[in-house]
């Protein structure tokens, strides 16, 4: 029996604080996947409009910015996009209520959401 080879990668928005926001410096997924033969998943950063532990960032408009960044450089190197984002974010562009305690962390609903569409991901993976 042969395994399908799989990488699942969550990006965070800690990724764009610490200077990930430009595809240029993300490392050469396209290589790792034809070199080794696996298929990538790269899912979007979940929304936010704030974070309790430092007040004075407001990164809703960061997160969008990025995620599209990661959906085209998915679309352009052939990897799977995850989109967590639109499935959970509320009109404010913040992690809508019902999926979370802090704005920040998915709750019980926010991950039986995140489960389904990663299984939705990870079916488009193995085709």
């Amino acid at each position: 029996m042969q395994l399908s080879r799989l990488i699942f990668i969550p990006l965070i928005f800690s990724a764009l604080l610490d200077g990930m926001a430009n595809a240029q410096d993300w490392p050469d997924l396209n290589h790792y996947r034809q070199a080794n033969n696996i298929k990538i998943i790269l899912a979007s950063i979940l929304p936010a409009q704030s974070f309790s532990w430092k007040p004075d960032l407001r990164p809703a408009a960061d997160i969008l910015a990025l995620n599209q960044l990661i959906q085209s450089y998915s679309r352009s190197e052939g990897l799977v996009f995850l989109d967590y984002h639109s499935a959970m974010v509320n009109d404010q562009n913040g992690l809508a209520k019902s999926l979370t305690k802090d704005g920040v962390h998915p709750n019980r609903a926010g991950y039986e959401i995140m489960e389904a569409l990663a299984e939705e991901a990870l079916a488009k993976a193995k085709r």
